[in-house]
């Protein structure tokens, strides 16, 4: 497994690329893993909160206790509470 700085591929990821602006909120964090396997996580993340959101998309990645804690948001309808588990 790699150390992989989550921090720079957010940023990267949540680029003027997307059909949505997203709003982002990174602290510098890094994460072990396959960095394939979570551009592909973060990426699925990112377009449903677009294809969601009606303005907004919001992205935050913060620090608790030495792990890294990834949000993202968007300002669309959400999930029913009923349907959530």
């Amino acid at each position: 497994m790699l150390e992989i700085r989550f921090s720079d591929q957010l940023s990267w990821m949540c680029g003027p690329a997307r059909r949505r602006p997203v709003a982002t909120d990174l602290a510098p964090a890094s994460v072990p893993g396959d960095e394939r396997a979570l551009r592909s996580l973060v990426a699925h993340l990112l377009d449903n909160a677009a294809r969601h959101a009606r303005r907004r998309v919001q992205v935050s990645l913060t620090t608790v206790d030495g792990h890294a804690v990834l949000t993202v948001d968007d300002d669309g309808r959400g999930i029913a509470l009923d349907d959530r588990e």
